[in-house]
């Protein structure tokens, strides 16, 4: 019995995917994403962050949108061993009365700090996190 072309394709196609499937194993592991996110109520903000001892970056709030009161920067890392975060109030600091960072792994916080403005005082925080941490024991 002779195999129609269309049919033989088919075959070769189900059978590669059938391989692919096999060959994709599941290591246990799963990908963890990490995050940070900074915010601030009644001004911006700027700051840097330094992940893994590499170059200093730079970063700025966004623009405020329509409706929204707090002013944010969010920032995907791509498996960072550590992080260090510094965020300071806009030149004008009278304006910006809360500044927070907030760290996730997995979309869980993992660490976080805040402060809000006092009568005439710099309004600026900073945080350090090592991913490294066995979170279970967080």
């Amino acid at each position: 019995m002779i195999m129609k072309p269309a049919k033989f394709i088919g075959m070769i196609f189900m059978f590669l995917v059938v391989i692919f499937l096999f060959n994709c194993e599941d290591d246990g592991e799963s990908s963890n994403i990490y995050n940070f996110k900074v915010m601030s109520l009644g001004g911006g903000f700027t700051g840097y962050y330094i992940v893994d001892g590499e170059d200093i970056v730079n970063f700025e709030n966004d623009e405020l949108a329509s409706g929204e009161i707090y002013y944010t920067y969010e920032k995907d890392l791509d498996n960072p061993s550590s992080i260090k975060i510094r965020a300071d109030a806009n030149d004008d600091p009278a304006e910006t009365q809360y500044l927070e960072i907030v760290i996730y792994r997995d979309k869980q916080e993992v660490s976080s700090e805040s402060d809000q403005k006092n009568v005439d005082n710099h309004l600026g925080i900073y945080l350090t996190y090592d991913f490294t941490e066995d979170p279970s024991s967080e």
